[in-house]
């Protein structure tokens, strides 16, 4: 039979964003992006149509790279790695943005070992 460890109460990890808006030097943040594999779009569809659809939504300063398969794969829809500013998550992640039928998927950065 099992024996269930106890579970240890652990604080919750704290983050603060900063604000200090004067020159510090070198020492300077990077705003948060939110990024996102977006998919199930017309095989037709362009960069260009992807910022178009994101700028009507009220969404600026929009990173977009139209994705291409590997290894010589042939899919039959279009996808998409999009990334905007953090403070757009509203209407990023609203399904009044994106067309019938689209997905849209938090994008995963993986990090390779250390060597």
């Amino acid at each position: 039979m099992k024996t269930r460890k106890p579970k240890i109460n652990t604080p919750a990890s704290r983050r603060i964003v900063g604000t200090k808006s004067q020159d510090m030097g070198n020492v300077t943040g990077v705003p948060r992006r939110i990024a996102a594999f977006v998919g199930r779009l017309n095989i037709d569809t362009t960069v260009e149509d992807m910022e178009g659809l994101m700028s009507s939504a009220g969404i600026k300063d929009i990173k977009c790279n139209k994705l291409t398969s590997k290894e010589g794969k042939v899919f039959s829809t279009a996808a998409f790695f999009v990334s905007c500013p953090a403070g757009y998550k509203d209407a990023f992640y609203s399904e009044a943005t994106w067309p019938l039928g689209c997905e849209l998927r938090d994008w995963v950065f993986k990090t390779k070992p250390a060597a």
